[in-house]
């Protein structure tokens, strides 16, 4: 089992009963010894530790290199990602673009054919206008024309009529007078 001892004031590894400083490493157990503990593992390949430290240090490194790489590979990753993402959206907007010309373009032939309808419609009141103001003014003449025919028969009839009366009013004018005087 290993434990930490304190020998001339540093910390070290030791290992079980002998106390003995751990200056070696099986590679099989994967695990510290100490010289005294060599027979237990002479069939394994033991190394000393700061012969291991140097391995281990060049295995974190790769470990590192590693990470490294990977983390370069995710950020690639997530770059592409984004690219797909923007070209998603950049497609789903010029859809939209695309339907809203549509849209505008069916609406600015509507608004053409609307206006060219009531146009249309508003030529035909001009027309029908214009024809009412000729029969009014038709009519008008007429009424004017009848007006005066039969002022000119009233005229007529009062100017016999009238002469008729003249002479009546002139005879009892003269009979008034004669018998003032």
């Amino acid at each position: 089992m290993q434990s930490l001892c304190a020998t001339n004031g540093i910390t070290e590894q030791c290992y079980g009963e002998q106390r003995q400083r751990l200056q070696l490493f099986c590679q099989e157990d994967d695990s510290f010894a100490c010289f005294l503990c060599t027979p237990r593992h002479s069939s394994h390949n033991v190394v000393f530790l700061h012969d291991t430290a140097t391995v281990h240090k060049e295995d974190v490194w790769s470990v590192d290199q590693y990470v490294t790489q990977e983390i370069a590979k995710l950020h690639q990753f997530q770059h592409h990602m984004e690219e797909r993402l923007i070209q998603h959206l950049m497609n789903g907007e010029a859809a939209i673009l695309k339907k809203m010309e549509e849209n505008l373009k069916c609406i600015k032939n509507y608004v053409i054919t609307t206006h060219m309808e009531v146009s249309d419609v508003y030529l035909e009141v001009k027309k029908e206008e214009v024809e009412i103001v000729q029969v009014f003014e038709e009519n008008i003449e007429n009424i004017k024309s009848y007006i005066m025919a039969t002022q000119q028969a009233v005229w007529d009839d009062n100017m016999e009529l009238g002469k008729g009366k003249l002479k009546g009013f002139l005879t009892d004018m003269k009979s008034l007078l004669r018998n003032c005087y």
